[in-house]
């Protein structure tokens, strides 16, 4: 399999890199330069929306990140997708409410404060009211289990985790939501963030971005 992507600080990038390394999935990685418009005019062959990452699997080409979560999960183990038909669903549940509420918050007041593109079109107080009401949510779920879909992680939880990915540098989570702390917490700890830490730290230091400097 090979996996497309522009580079590794990237929240949708991780949350599959999140996956690959949870199941012991073997990607060949395909980096595509941005500032390379050949390169990315080509590219636009594997994703017409020429957005990362994607997917190649033989004949198969996945350009959505959930879609490659669910893909691999089902391929290396499908215990990822819930176990059961009720964490089934409700993994179908948190993966759709990621995208609709809880990216367009967190990372538009990412973006807000450590001035990353595309600059987000609401003003900060606004975004800080959207990150509010979607934690509120999140938090309400976590305080009756430990996973979203249940006893058991799933990839639900890495594409909630990868939302968090510049949650220390901007400060996106608000204290009081301690069931969500305590969530990522957990997350934090598992060899995949650990690693795909690192790589968000390499791709920036690429870029020849101090997150030390430019966060509040």
């Amino acid at each position: 399999m090979e996996l497309y992507l522009h580079h590794k600080a990237s929240p949708y990038v991780r949350k599959v890199l999140l996956c690959a390394l949870e199941l012991g999935a073997s990607l060949e990685e395909r980096v595509v330069a941005l500032a390379d418009r050949e390169a990315l005019d080509a590219y636009a062959a594997i994703n017409p929306n020429r957005r990362f990452p994607a997917l190649r699997d033989g004949a198969l080409v996945l350009w959505e990140s959930d879609a490659i979560l669910r893909h691999l999960a089902r391929i290396h183990d499908p215990a990822w997708l819930g176990s059961t038909r009720v964490s089934a669903a409700l993994v179908d549940q948190w993966l759709a409410w990621t995208l609709a509420h809880l990216n367009p918050a967190m990372l538009g007041l990412q973006n807000a404060r450590l001035g990353f593109l595309p600059r987000p079109l609401r003003d900060e107080a606004t975004l800080i009211g959207d990150c509010a009401r979607a934690l509120a949510v999140l938090e309400g779920a976590l305080a009756v289990r430990p996973y979203v879909a249940g006893e058991a992680i799933t990839i639900a939880d890495l594409a909630l985790a990868a939302a968090f990915t510049y949650e220390r540098e901007a400060a996106l989570l608000d204290p009081r939501f301690s069931a969500v702390a305590r969530w990522l917490d957990t997350i934090r700890a598992r060899r995949s963030w650990v690693e795909t830490e690192a790589m968000k730290r390499a791709a920036l230091a690429a870029f020849g971005i101090d997150l030390q400097r430019v966060a509040r």
